[in-house]
């Protein structure tokens, strides 16, 4: 299962949409703070994070996670517009950075490297 971390509902449906037609399941998140109470419901294999939400951004996410052990063995690959964050995603112990806009291939790949299909 994915998890889609992104304040946009219409990204997060597009890329639910996307992956589900590829047989992977999807769960949705529109923020960090979300994101960080649905790991209880759910168990993500990947969890795809953009960086600019309100409430807890992407960055506050990932220094959150690291207070749950579970969530904190799963793999994140950032989805964001921004440019030159790859030295501090890296840091933060993030496995990889897709700069918006994402050409469906490339995020395939990205999920098949970590994610099952359902």
């Amino acid at each position: 299962m994915v998890l889609v971390v992104d304040d946009d509902r219409e990204w997060r449906e597009t890329v639910g949409e996307f992956l589900a037609v590829n047989g992977y399941s999807v769960q949705f998140a529109a923020n960090g703070s979300e994101a960080l109470s649905k790991h209880y419901q759910t168990s993500p294999e990947l969890i795809l994070l953009d960086l600019n939400m309100p409430i807890l951004d992407g960055w506050g996410f990932l220094a959150e996670r690291a207070s749950y052990p579970q969530l904190a063995e799963v793999p994140v690959v950032i989805m964001s517009a921004a440019s030159g964050i790859a030295g501090r995603a890296m840091e933060a112990g993030v496995r990889g950075v897709m700069r918006k806009p994402i050409m469906p291939q490339a995020l395939l790949q990205v999920i098949e490297r970590y994610a099952a299909t359902a």
